[in-house]
């Protein structure tokens, strides 16, 4: 059975109990990547999660690989500092 590729935007503090789960929970389904506006914090996530990418949101949005994107934060917060989610 092949994965789908997911990728989760928003490293904040509940991103640990939302991949924690993931991990754990979902079969068929792998996160290939996170992504946060303070990259730093999504490259830590990353790693502490064994995550192969932390990247800015527009670097997973790009990603033709991911077939699934997760927004795990406000969306009117970074609606206004990601082009890509205005069009």
């Amino acid at each position: 059975m092949s994965s789908i590729a997911v990728g989760i935007i928003g490293c904040g503090n509940i991103s640990s109990i939302y991949l924690q789960n993931c991990h754990q929970r979902f079969r068929g389904i792998h996160i290939a990547a996170v992504a946060d506006i303070d990259v730093a914090r999504a490259q830590a996530r990353a790693t502490e999660f064994g995550v192969a990418k932390g990247c800015s949101v527009d670097e997973l949005l790009a990603d033709p690989e991911i077939k699934i994107n997760r927004c795990q934060t406000a969306l009117l917060e970074i609606y206004h500092k990601v082009p890509k989610l205005r069009g």
